[in-house]
């Protein structure tokens, strides 16, 4: 890495009175990126950025932050000052000898020179030193920490160290959003964090979350929920250094680029509103729509809650994702099969072994050539793809098995290969004709396309909680946020 030489008095500010947050409960940290090592570097803008940890403050007069994961053999020059007197001292004197160095700041100030990628290096570098100061001379190893490197200045930082600029929003990766930053290593990955004001949050997740052209109180309605969801899980990603993360995984939250009038306002008028069963926060989970009936939440997942249970709901019939099909073939759905990592080369048949009271698919079974694979509730979407089985409120027909009466068996039967007996006499049935079978008191009609496995569904989600789309309808149709919250989620409070 090239270091910078550096001036002093051009770099470093402290001021002794600075409160970093009013009240630091009012503020959530959201997770950007963490947990892959493609995220270790980036690059951040902004204005005139400083770094604040208690009463400390440093500049950097710098508008472009590179953050990457510092490994290497450094010597620290001087003690760790927590006095910025004596560090500016000592720094104004290493400077006649050393120009290229580097600040470690968080709960103190310290010193270090270059980074060597050997102890050896350091060691010998070290040895130089020693004739030249009579301060304390320390090799260490920086293993694990984020280096903030401007043009004019290297930083070496803790984790909860905050990063400010003096404009409204930061940008990174293409995306503006209000607040701060933090970083947080863990398992050799930086995680980049947005510190910053729950409403602030929250003004980036309710147009995420829903159609900014909504009605006033559905917007309401989300933001409620969006805010309980965040409070009751904010430690739902401690281990990585932040409350929550930014992807659909907990709620989508886009940052200062998304935000409109309408829902910022929906927001500011259910600040601080959430919603509570028997005093406590609860699980607000919602999906967008819920086909006409929302579920148990022990019927697509595994815990049973006394406020998530089903209810119908007339107010999500007719809306987008009501109803969806799909169609899979043999083929098709091999191959979905050999990808889940299991094995085979034909499939049998493949349905619903039991329901809930709600409709909704509790097992699915895929029979093969040599293997059963089967599917528990929610899992099925896993398994096929979200956006493909779009809920567990479906069913499934196999077109091309029909009941079969052999000398030996009465089964679900391919009717490739069968031979039956018509007007004209013996026929082969084949896959890609269709034939219409006459019965004792039937008629079945069989499409040419006979192979496939259809799937009917209805809605687009879990099916838990407060429906979207319901929620849309409902504010519609004349009701209030609170009451939308009250149907969906069986005797709540709003507090």
């Amino acid at each position: 890495m090239i270091k910078k030489s550096i001036i002093i008095s051009f770099l470093i500010v402290l001021s002794f009175s600075i409160n970093v947050f009013a009240d630091d409960s009012d503020y959530v940290d959201i997770g950007l990126s963490f947990n892959n090592e493609e995220f270790n570097n980036g690059v951040v803008y902004g204005e005139d950025f400083y770094l604040t940890h208690d009463d400390n403050m440093l500049e950097t007069n710098a508008d472009k932050i590179e953050f990457s994961l510092e490994n290497g053999y450094r010597i620290q020059i001087g003690e760790a000052y927590s006095i910025y007197g004596d560090f500016a001292k000592a720094y104004a004197e290493i400077l006649k000898f050393d120009s290229l160095l580097s600040i470690g700041f968080g709960n103190d100030y310290k010193i270090f020179t270059s980074a060597f990628t050997s102890m050896e290096q350091a060691n010998e570098y070290k040895e130089s030193l020693s004739d030249k100061t009579d301060l304390q001379l320390e090799m260490v190893h920086i293993n694990d920490k984020v280096l903030i490197d401007t043009e004019n200045l290297d930083i070496i930082v803790d984790d909860d160290v905050v990063l400010k600029n003096d404009r409204l929003t930061f940008s990174y990766d293409g995306n503006k959003y209000r607040g701060d930053i933090k970083f947080y290593v863990y398992d050799d990955n930086v995680s980049f964090i947005n510190h910053l004001q729950v409403n602030d949050y929250l003004y980036g997740v309710v147009p995420r979350e829903m159609d900014t052209d909504w009605p006033i109180e559905a917007l309401k309605a989300q933001a409620v929920v969006a805010r309980t969801y965040l409070l009751k899980n904010l430690n739902l990603y401690s281990k990585y250094g932040f409350n929550i993360c930014s992807s659909s995984n907990c709620q989508a939250y886009g940052g200062y680029n998304y935000e409109g009038n309408t829902s910022n306002l929906a927001v500011d008028l259910t600040n601080g509103k959430i919603a509570t069963y028997d005093g406590k926060i609860i699980y607000t989970y919602y999906h967008a729509n819920s086909g006409g009936y929302t579920a148990n939440s022990e019927n697509v997942w595994s815990g049973s809650l006394p406020y998530l249970k089903a209810v119908y709901d007339p107010y999500s019939i007719g809306s987008p994702y009501s109803t969806w099909a799909l169609s899979y073939t043999e083929n098709e759905l091999i191959d979905i099969i050999n990808k889940n990592g299991y094995n085979c080369s034909s499939v049998t048949d493949m349905y619903i072994k039991d329901f809930s009271f709600d409709g909704r698919a509790q097992e699915l079974i895929i029979e093969t050539d040599l293997q059963d694979v089967v599917l528990i509730k929610e899992s099925a979407r896993r398994f096929f793809g979200y956006n493909e089985l779009k809920s567990i409120f479906y069913s499934i027909e196999h077109d091309n098995r029909y009941p079969v009466i052999t000398r030996s068996s009465n089964a679900n039967m391919d009717i490739s290969g069968l031979v039956a007996i018509t007007g004209n006499g013996m026929k082969n049935l084949e896959i890609n004709q269709s034939y219409s079978i006459l019965g004792s008191n039937y008629q079945k009609n069989i499409a040419a396309n006979n192979n496939e496995f259809n799937i009917t569904g209805r809605g687009w989600g879990h099916g838990i909680g407060m429906s979207q789309y319901g929620a849309k309808t409902m504010a519609e149709e004349g009701f209030k946020y609170d009451e939308i919250i009250k149907f969906y989620y069986t005797g709540v409070e709003i507090n």
